[in-house]
This record gives structure tokens, C-alpha cells and sequence, in this order.
């Protein structure tokens, strides 16, 4: 935080409040581990809770850095994604969730 001419009564060390003025979207990033490029689309696969079978999802993504990636659309708050191993798998297989749903 940097102040552009900050009064003369202001010390080093003096409690201040801010409010942050622009909007913040919330993101869904990834670890490019989980990211299944196949056939010319970007997919991640979906793990159904109740049937512990996957399903590929095709996303869009916003932003691919070395370590992750950031998903634009096609995804949702709560979905749980596959993280490592995603190009063996296959359309309905189970897989087994670890515990705490890590």
C-alpha cells in the first residue's frame, strides 16, 4: 500500500483503514497437472460424489502460467477435479476420493 501525498500530520507506524474500490471476481485455478488436452479441447475430469465415476468437462481457460491455470469457464465452486493422473483415465471410471476430500 503506497499513499500519493499523504498529509504532513502522517507517521510512520499509524493505524489506518482502507477500502478496496474495484470489484474482485472470484477465480477457479487449478495445478496444470489436472489440465487433459485431447483432440483440440481443454477438459478437466469431474468426479461424481455419489457414484465415484469421472466425467471429462470441457472448460475455457483464462490463463495458463508453468505451475497452474485459471479456468474461465466451464467449471463451478465445489466441483471436485481430478489433480494428477488425468491421462489415464477413462469416461466413467471410478476413482477412489481420498479422505477429507483432498
Amino acid at each position: 500500500l503506497t499513499l500519493v501525498d499523504p498529509p504532513s500530520a502522517f507517521r510512520l507506524g499509524s493505524t489506518i483503514t482502507a477500502t478496496r474500490m474495484t470489484k474482485v471476481t472470484p477465480t477457479i485455478e487449478l495445478p496444470i497437472s489436472a489440465l487433459l488436452e485431447k483432440d483440440g479441447a481443454e477438459k478437466v475430469w469431474i468426479v461424481d460424489p455419489q457414484s465415484s465415476s469421472v466425467s471429462a468437462r470441457e472448460i475455457k481457460i483464462a490463463s495458463k502460467t508453468g505451475a497452474s491455470f485459471t479456468v474461465a469457464s466451464g467449471l463451478e465452486a465445489g466441483m471436485r477435479i481430478v489433480t494428477a493422473g488425468v491421462h489415464s483415465l477413462s469416461e466413467g471410471q471410478k476413482v477412489k476420493v481420498p479422505e477429507g476430500g483432498v
